[in-house]
């Protein structure tokens, strides 16, 4: 389950989103719940604390830092990273409270 699946630069959400969702059956619980959230709402990745989106999963900080190194992260917040990338490009559409 710890095999590395995505290396931490160079790739899409899109991409570390397949690589999750391929994951997604041989998680935790726990982390299939926080899992679950980002692939429902991958654009709170990128604009949200971990505690934020922690507690909108119900899952506790540190799901997400196991869940993004299940595939392949060193943390969350090399995870998070792609996600922030679109976002300083313009390429992704936020909620109006992230604007």
């Amino acid at each position: 389950m710890n095999q590395t699946i995505v290396p931490s630069t160079g790739f899409a959400p899109g991409e570390v989103l397949e690589a999750l969702a391929a994951q997604l059956a041989e998680l935790t619980p726990e982390t299939r719940k926080a899992a679950a959230y980002v692939l429902e709402n991958p654009n709170d990745v990128g604009v949200s604390s971990i505690r934020e989106i922690a507690a909108a999963a119900n899952v506790k900080p540190n799901t997400f830092v196991r869940m993004a190194r299940t595939v392949g992260f060193d943390g969350y917040d090399d995870f998070r990273e792609p996600f922030r990338e679109e976002i300083r490009r313009g390429r992704t559409t936020f909620p109006d409270r992230a604007r």
